[in-house]
């Protein structure tokens, strides 16, 4: 008969190692996500947008899967980078991580809003809309509010520039909305 050698065991043992060890990557990884977390919404409040923006792509980065609210406070910074388009991607892959994050929804409906893409906001309100909590319906409002209110400017604007192809007097200005036709 054949003695064991410990075959079994020194593979039993292996085995335990390597849970321990992924166990550990696993804390480390979340450990990192979390700080880069802290520093990114600590320098965004500051005002250190280039900094937040670095940290919060680390925290995302980290992320073992997509993260909403991380993705939602990257694309915060990112937009006040003036990086919209990075932010709509942020925003983007929020809403994929968290679809009833209302919040990404709403944030992307105000960029779409800013690009005069109305079509592309419409979509964000039905969205809202469609999630029915309290929340999302005041987004929708607030973002349909605004989206009627931009429109408005820019057919005044087009307007006073097929009147006033010089621009408008700088005395008018400050009278109308958003400063005037010829930004």
């Amino acid at each position: 008969m054949k003695k064991n050698r410990g075959g079994t065991t020194t593979i039993l043992v292996a085995l335990i190692a390597i849970a321990a060890m992924a166990g550990t990557a696993l804390l480390v990884v979340e450990t990192l996500k979390r700080r880069s977390t802290e520093k990114g919404l600590a320098a965004f409040a500051e005002g250190d947008f280039p900094a937040a923006a670095e940290h919060l792509e680390r925290a995302a980065k980290y992320s073992l899967r997509p993260d909403a609210p991380t993705l939602l406070n990257l694309a915060r910074a990112q937009y006040a980078l003036g990086e919209a388009e990075k932010a709509k991607a942020s925003l983007q892959k929020a809403e994929e991580a968290d679809p009833a994050d209302a919040e990404a929804k709403y944030e992307l409906g105000k960029i779409f809003i800013e690009e005069k893409n109305y079509g592309a906001a419409k979509k964000e309100i039905e969205a809202l809309e469609a999630l029915g909590t309290d929340e999302a319906k005041e987004y929708a409002q607030n973002l349909k509010e605004t989206a009627q209110s931009g429109a408005v400017k820019g057919v005044i604007g087009d307007f006073l520039r097929k009147i006033l192809p010089r621009g408008v007097p700088d005395m008018l200005k400050n009278a109308l909305p958003g400063g005037g036709a010829d930004e």
